[in-house]
């Protein structure tokens, strides 16, 4: 039978691979550290310190007093959060040769700074990055998800240019955000969905001990790759898996913004320069979607922060008023 699956399309990153990007240009700089958001972990102190003083000791008065400070404390968070929106909106676009020192938007493309970009072992595009996770399709009482079993990610130092110049992204430290391109089943020979079997997760996870190799022969095991498309939003029962490939691919345009710095260097004539977090702003952010749908998100969020705020810390108040 048929089951329903939720799959949006993106995937976590694996930070540690994705440190083979750095450009040599990054070697040694003393990159920024985002400022510790000291409303964050008291937000977090605040929920913390209800639940223990409502469960542990029953205490609705200073449960409610702590709700009224939780209040006041999700009312900064979220105020600051819309101001730092209001900056990012007012922070025009511009070229890589003429960013300043300070926070930037940039909109460009990534390429191999200086070897040959890699070649995705399932879609075949040129990247600079590419990923590849192991995943078992996990079946609940509300539907089904897709959990990672294994992920391997592999690069070459890249750079982003927008033609005017070179930027040395520290991508590690962003919050860049991928999509996954090609998705492949594992299936028998009739095309349905094969369990999971220690023979087909083996061959699996030693193929992505290392780039380069090709995709491992699953015919000994009665198995095949299939396209996901063949399944189009509908899976057949069983621990299906399926590999799934992600990367950030050369020539398409990307929306970068973060703390662009100043160096000596230039290649053919035009500046290099890179792109950190910026420390006030805590921003590096690297994206295929336009800066408008960031924003949009952003600020639907600090309102929602705001709204919740004030919620929790008129709610605090009322009880304390009425108790």
């Amino acid at each position: 039978m048929a089951m329903p699956y939720s799959d949006d399309g993106s995937v976590a990153i694996n930070k540690a691979a994705l440190t083979s990007t750095n450009s040599k240009f990054l070697s040694g700089f003393d990159a920024p550290k985002r400022k510790i958001n000291v409303i964050a972990r008291l937000i977090v102190g605040a929920i913390i310190l209800i639940l223990i003083v409502f469960f542990g000791f029953h205490s609705l008065p200073i449960a409610a007093a702590i709700l009224a400070v939780l209040g006041i404390l999700l009312i900064l968070y979220g105020w600051r959060q819309f101001s730092l929106m209001q900056q990012v909106e007012g922070t025009p676009a511009t070229k890589i040769e003429g960013a300043a020192e300070g926070l930037n938007e940039i909109y460009g493309v990534f390429i191999p700074e200086s070897a040959k970009p890699l070649k995705s072992p399932l879609s075949g595009s040129e990247c600079v990055y590419c990923q590849l996770d192991l995943q078992q399709l996990v079946h609940t009482k509300n539907g089904s998800y897709w959990s990672t079993i294994r992920s391997y990610g592999y690069g070459v130092p890249s750079l982003f240019t927008d033609n005017t110049g070179y930027l040395a992204v520290d991508l590690p430290d962003s919050d860049i955000s991928i999509r996954q391109s090609e998705r492949q089943y594992i299936v028998d020979g009739e095309g349905k969905a094969v369990f999971v079997r220690d023979t087909i997760t083996k061959n699996l996870i030693d193929y992505l001990s290392g780039p380069g190799k090709a995709l491992p022969d699953l015919s000994a095991s009665g198995a095949y790759f299939a396209p996901a498309a063949r399944f189009k939003f509908e899976l057949f029962g069983g621990d299906q898996v399926s590999l799934v490939e992600s990367y950030i691919p050369t020539g398409t345009q990307y929306f970068a913004m973060g703390r662009v710095s100043g160096t000596s260097s230039s290649i053919g004539g035009k500046a290099v320069k890179l792109m950190t977090v910026d420390p006030n702003s805590g921003i590096l952010t690297v994206r295929q979607e336009s800066k408008i749908m960031i924003e949009v998100f952003d600020k639907l969020q600090s309102i929602f922060e705001l709204s919740l705020g004030i919620l929790f810390l008129l709610g605090g108040l009322a009880y304390l008023g009425f108790a």
